[in-house]
């Protein structure tokens, strides 16, 4: 009989600065006592904005109505499901959860996957189980086994592996290797919420967005200097690397979750650098008239080589792009925004071109790049600014364990806590390695200037644009315009799923007048005015229905009880789940 496994992520808390006591590890006092875990009291092992498992989805952090979704960590579900051995998946667990559910198992392997900001919790984690359970046999993998500290655990677990898990475990447990890979059906966000208001799937698939996890391969061809995935795989790393391959996935996974019209978020770090492999996928969009939708991460190199439409053809509905900064630096790879023909890129254009086209463009700027002073910086803010996209996303240069950036950094002595270079320096430092705070000493900028810039850009980008429902149903209208009467059958199905979520989203647009839900007279006009829109152009009205206004008083009534307090609430996970995976590809959520 082949052992049994348990694959887990780290534990909560998530998004807290408050130290650790029992209530929060989900033990008693006596349980602490009994497992030696007295010195854990009083520790920080998370960060309020480097918690992995609930995310503000709204990358403008100023958005005082956020969208929350409760993120899984794919990975042990994704070895788990290409595994013959049956396997428990769990996520979200306190450390007491886990504790017990590893007693209700009783496990061989334990498998703990996380980043770089999670060490302390896993150190926590090691110690708790190799007490409880001196038996059973841990292995550490994900991003987070390149730390240094990581050598202190190297006499107690049974591996720490920078392997991809799958062919870890086949291998360990005698399975075949040959096996192709599947993607697990897989919701990213199982809970939700909109406003304060739970959102459940229904009313997700109402809005087009209920996004599946579908993982087609790992890292990246760039290995750009501070990029801290593909230089953990020295590269890209394919799973399912033809185009036949990857949209038999997808059509799988949509018949799993009984989803005709899914959005899939592609696990890749430049999806469109795959060109061969992508047109495949469209070809097989128009045969079958598939019209899925994909959100996906990509170079602006890797978009210029395809054409608007064929992009949209492709399913592209929301795209990721990284600008990091107006002006060159070491930390650059300059490939990225060079096209294929030798020309540099032009941002603005390539956003808008997007944007008329029906894709939402989310744009990530860093900060605190080596070789950019403060005013290098602020002009970097105002340059994404300017780019008017969907979305942004604002963090701090932060180099990671593994990186050639964070190699010289250490070497050159310019990190602010050079003890988190050394395998006896204190753990603890690593969750403050967020993205959000600064941990380089640059020339021309200190770190209170950085701090200050990743929380005006936010508040800048949110008075700018407002919330992220509103940016993404313009663009939605802006692609039905563009395509509403195109010959091409294709992009008419796919401008009229854009018409549907620009209807849906209508009663939104109404309870967005209501003042008490954060929005300045500018951005309660921006979102009246697209409403209006909406009814003349995509419905041929001449106002909102009854059932618009009605939904619209709902979601004012429910937003309005929404408090800090509330919002705290949504935005931890607040229990455990726990999948189970009874034998090769079997999978049941509990």
């Amino acid at each position: 009989m082949a052992p049994r496994l348990l694959l887990c992520g780290a534990i909560r808390p998530y998004g807290t600065d408050a130290p650790l006591d029992e209530r929060q590890l989900g033990l008693g006092r006596r349980e602490v006592e009994r497992l030696g875990l007295r010195a854990w009291l009083g520790r920080r092992v998370t960060s309020a904005e480097a918690h992995t498992n609930a995310i503000l989805s709204n990358f403008a952090r100023g958005d005082p109505q956020p969208i929350v979704l409760h993120t899984r960590n794919p990975g042990p579900a994704f070895i788990a499901y290409n595994l013959a051995a049956d396997a428990t998946v769990a996520e979200w667990l306190s450390l007491g959860e886990l504790l017990r559910l590893i007693a209700a198992e009783r496990p061989a392997f334990v498998g703990i996957s996380s980043l770089t900001q999670e060490f302390p919790k896993v150190e926590l984690m090691v110690t708790a189980i190799r007490s409880a359970f001196p038996d059973v046999r841990i292995v550490l993998g994900g991003y987070g086994v390149v730390t240094p500290q990581i050598e202190r655990l190297a006499g107690q677990v049974f591996a720490v592996t920078r392997e991809e898990g799958v062919a870890f475990f086949r291998r360990l447990l005698g399975e075949d290797q040959a096996r192709p890979y599947r993607n697990p059906p897989l919701r990213i966000s199982p809970r939700m919420s909109l406003l304060g208001i739970p959102l459940p799937v229904p009313l997700r698939r109402l809005l087009h967005f209920d996004p599946v996890f579908t993982a087609l391969g790992l890292g990246c061809r760039m290995r750009c200097r501070f990029c801290a995935t593909s230089n953990y795989w020295e590269g890209y790393r394919p799973l399912l690397p033809s185009g036949r391959e990857a949209y038999a996935s997808m059509r799988e996974l949509a018949r799993a979750l009984g989803s005709p019209q899914p959005f899939f978020w592609v696990n890749e770090d430049d999806f469109l650098d795959h060109h061969e492999r992508n047109v495949e996928i469209l070809r097989l969009n128009e045969r079958h008239g598939t019209t899925a939708a994909i959100g996906c991460f990509s170079s602006a190199r890797a978009i210029q080589e395809y054409a608007p439409e064929d992009l949209v053809k492709l399913g592209v509905d929301t795209v990721f792009v990284s600008l990091e900064s107006t002006r060159p630096s070491a930390v650059y790879n300059p490939r990225k925004k060079i096209d294929g023909r030798g020309r540099s890129i032009d941002f603005a254009a390539l956003v808008a071109t997007l944007q008329e086209h029906g894709v939402s463009v989310f744009v990530s700027t860093m900060f605190g790049l080596p070789g950019n002073d403060f005013a290098d910086n602020l002009a970097d803010m105002e340059h994404a600014l300017a780019l008017a996209p969907t979305a942004w996303q604002w963090s701090v240069m932060t180099p990671y364990p593994g990186t050639p950036l964070y190699e010289e950094l250490a070497r050159t002595g310019r990190l602010l806590h050079p003890e988190v270079a050394r395998p006896d320096g204190d753990g603890g430092r690593w969750v403050e390695f967020d993205g959000m705070t600064p941990q380089v000493r640059l020339e021309g900028v200190v770190p209170e200037q950085l701090s200050w810039l990743i929380r005006e850009a936010p508040r800048r980008a949110y008075l700018q644009g407002g919330p992220t429902l509103l940016g993404r149903v313009g663009v939605a209208l802006r692609g039905w315009r563009t395509f509403r009467r195109t010959g091409d059958s294709l992009l008419r199905a796919l401008a009229a799923r854009r018409a549907e979520l620009c209807s849906r989203a209508l009663p939104l647009l109404l309870a967005y007048q209501d003042r008490e839900l954060g929005l300045d007279a500018s951005l309660r006009e921006q979102a009246l005015d697209l409403g209006r829109r909406i009814v003349v152009e995509v419905r041929g009205a001449r106002r909102p229905t009854l059932v618009d206004r009605a939904a619209a008083e709902i979601i004012r009534l429910c937003a309005r009880r929404q408090d800090d307090a509330r919002l705290r609430a949504a935005l931890s996970p607040g229990r455990g789940v726990v999948n189970r995976s009874r034998g090769p590809w079997q999978w049941s959520e509990s």
